[in-house]
């Protein structure tokens, strides 16, 4: 759903992995139309898994159900990636740890951010790290801003008569 959200926004997203985009974050992290790891960072890919008990009719369907849960995944790494099915899959089958480079080689990554440029504060690195950060987003929040401004206004009508005495609103 993260994944299918950041992808349906409108504006340019960038995506940025600054240590490890493991498992289903992996998937997350395809979502933007950039996708920037910092030098020192890693994907982790695999099949989707499980704990499983029953009787052999029920771990038949655990094991069906997994390579269903799993091909979306192997569905979007093709995508966002120049690897071919196949090399995904194995990819997959080894839990496979893949380094910025790895990744910028594959077509994961789009690029890679070299990590001497340190960030000043951790309220900047927070900003400069959102995923959809646009015009529109800081629009919206300060629409939202307003009305609860003028919410708050509205609830601060002076206390008259009983409601004073007994220190309660209307």
């Amino acid at each position: 759903a993260i994944h299918n959200m950041i992808k349906e926004f409108k504006g340019n997203v960038t995506t940025v992995c600054d240590s490890f985009a493991c498992s289903i974050a992996s998937v997350i992290f395809m979502a933007g139309k950039e996708r920037v790891m910092h030098k020192g960072s890693l994907l982790m890919i695999h099949h989707a898994w499980t704990w499983a008990s029953g009787n052999a009719k029920e771990l038949r369907k655990q094991a069906d159900d997994l390579d269903k849960i799993t091909e979306p995944s192997i569905v979007i790494y093709e995508k966002n990636s120049n690897l071919s099915r196949d090399e995904i899959v194995e990819l997959m089958d080894n839990e496979t740890w893949i380094t910025a480079e790895e990744a910028l080689e594959m077509g994961f990554a789009t690029s890679i951010k070299e990590d001497d440029d340190a960030q000043q504060s951790i309220n900047e690195m927070y900003l400069n790290h959102q995923v959809m950060l646009n015009k529109d987003l800081e629009k919206e929040l300060n629409e939202v801003k307003e009305a609860l401004k003028l919410e708050k206004a509205k609830n601060e009508e002076p206390l008259t008569g009983w409601n004073a005495f007994f220190n309660t609103k209307k």
